[in-house]
């Protein structure tokens, strides 16, 4: 039965969703921007001298230069241009990640023995942004990130701001395996691709990940349903408190994108199902890496995974229980919009997100 197209279902979830396209827009404290200006300030200057350009963003994401992760926790991207060519080689040991060959004869702080270096990179970003000694306060490195801890006096509160250094690349640079997806990635020809600080194991301070956000765009339009799934599984997660982040989901939909559905309640049901089941085996690899596990977050990760599993198999049974309870009441009407009896399952099905 769970294949079985059930329009009332489909519709009732659509419903819902229409209520989550426009969420509240998220409030960016002007101390961030004006953070934000600060750090391009001294970017900017200093590629005056070297020849290096700074951008705001990324193509696949350049709506907004500063984006809210969640409370008290913001990044933006910061396109890196360097005066010399870099030609991305294939990591071999790591799918997924890149290392960036610049050439022996290049001199520059980034680059030793000819090969971008994360934290050659992550020294030279650092020494820029702090050389004139600005008021960023508690300006550290962590790992892959780049994050400013300040205090805001204002609201007396904890604010960490994340600075992606990305360096971006053409179509014809891209030196991996091509991605199983609709039209043989013909229509990523057109969009760049990036390469962004990201620490795997084995470890090699030469590698790089790769990231294809307009690539991710596209295959996400290619189902109609895939954002607004996305939009029900944040909702759903917000509601039983499972703390992760939304690229994991968006991940197990990329993957999964060629297979699924065009209704909208099998989708649903199918990418829910999906991630229950990588709940289960502990593992989400990003799109296009296979080497990283998104589920690996934070201390003592394997046991909040179980409890989000156990959590999520429970609400999938109720989930396709409603299924059944709308497909009969479908049966029941002819397909008519009202449901019929006392089993108002568009009730149950509204509670389960909160409405």
């Amino acid at each position: 039965m769970s294949s079985f197209i059930c329009k009332k279902f489909s519709m009732a979830l659509n419903s819902v969703a229409s209520c989550l396209m426009r969420p509240p827009k998220d409030e960016i404290l002007d101390e961030l921007f004006m953070v934000q200006h600060k750090i391009m300030e001294n970017l900017n200057s200093a590629g005056r001298w070297d020849g290096t350009l700074f951008t705001f963003g990324v193509m696949g994401n350049s709506s907004e230069s500063i984006t809210k992760i969640h409370d008290g926790k913001y990044e933006f991207q910061v396109n890196v241009n360097f005066p010399f060519e870099l030609k991305p080689i294939r990591d071999e040991r790591r799918p997924g990640f890149v290392m960036l060959q610049a050439g022996e004869l290049v001199d520059h702080p980034a680059v030793v023995n000819g090969f971008l270096q994360r934290d050659a990179l992550a020294c030279w970003f650092l020494f820029i942004i702090n050389k004139d000694g600005t008021n960023i306060r508690n300006f550290s490195l962590d790992g892959e990130e780049f994050i400013m801890s300040f205090s805001l006096i204002n609201i007396r509160s904890s604010v960490h701001l994340i600075c992606k250094p990305v360096l971006q690349f053409d179509f014809s640079k891209w030196p991996l395996p091509y991605p199983e997806v609709p039209d043989g990635g013909l229509s990523f020809r057109n969009h760049p691709w990036y390469a962004v600080p990201r620490v795997t194991v084995p470890l090699d301070k030469r590698s790089f990940m790769v990231w294809a956000p307009d690539w991710e765009r596209f295959l996400m339009e290619w189902n109609c349903h895939a954002n607004k799934v996305l939009l029900l599984m944040r909702k759903i997660m917000e509601q039983m408190e499972i703390y992760l982040p939304l690229d994991v989901v968006k991940s197990i939909i990329l993957r999964n994108i060629q297979i699924l559905p065009f209704d909208l309640g099998n989708c649903f049901l199918a990418v829910f199902e999906a991630f229950v089941n990588d709940l289960q085996e502990g593992k989400v690899t990003p799109f296009l890496v296979d080497s990283v596990n998104m589920l690996q977050i934070g201390s003592n990760y394997e046991a909040k995974i179980e409890m989000y599993h156990y959590t999520a198999s429970n609400l999938l049974i109720t989930f396709k229980n409603v299924k059944s309870r709308a497909l009969a009441d479908q049966v029941k009407t002819g397909g008519d919009n009202q449901s019929c009896g006392p089993d108002n399952w568009i009730t149950v099905l509204h509670l389960l997100f909160g409405n």
